[in-house]
């Protein structure tokens, strides 16, 4: 029986100590989600209109969610984005999806816009289009790859002081004092 060398024996050590963290930072690279991205931020999925609207509203709401992000489906449609701001501030909303579905026959097309919380501006919009049949399977396949970004970059507004959490605090209990007894009056 052979017996390896050293130096070919440190270099199998190696990839066997390197291989996962090197599979880890490809995968990093390619899709998987993003470290910034604060857990439980909220995007506000609007009601979106027509016969397919609401599968649609419902896969969207699956995906955000799967991306780390708390979908919220109570608010109702609304015909001014004017109000977004204060929405936003109202409800802690990071980013509002809206979208429009324009139906032509056996065709049809969606057109997604993704506005900013704080500013109410629109920061991303992508428009998916295919046979009605398989317009659900287009938009599951692009919406994240179009417009991931996009709400990524959206920024919550800033919670009110009264919401806001205090710093942790740091309670030594390792000293051995002596608690006072307690009189009874």
């Amino acid at each position: 029986m052979k017996r390896t060398p050293p130096l070919l024996g440190f270099l199998l050590l190696g990839l066997v100590l390197l291989g996962p963290a090197t599979t880890a930072q490809a995968r990093g690279r390619r899709g998987s989600r993003p470290a910034r991205i604060a857990v439980g931020q909220v995007v506000a999925v609007q009601p979106i209109q027509g016969q397919q609207g609401a599968p649609l509203r419902a896969l969207v709401s699956r995906i955000v969610r799967s991306r780390g992000f708390r979908p919220m489906t109570s608010l109702p449609h609304y015909d001014g984005t004017g109000q977004y701001p204060a929405l936003a501030r109202e409800h802690h909303v990071t980013a509002f999806v809206t979208g429009d579905v324009e139906e032509r026959g056996k065709w049809s097309s969606i057109t997604f816009l993704v506005w900013n919380g704080v500013s109410g501006s629109v920061i991303g919009r992508w428009t998916a289009a295919g046979p009605s049949t398989a317009l659900g399977r287009t938009v599951g396949r692009g919406f994240w790859t179009h417009l991931g970004p996009a709400m990524q970059r959206a920024v919550p507004p800033p919670l009110p002081f009264d919401q806001q959490q205090a710093p942790p605090m740091r309670i030594d209990a390792s000293e051995s004092l002596r608690d006072e007894p307690i009189a009874a009056r």
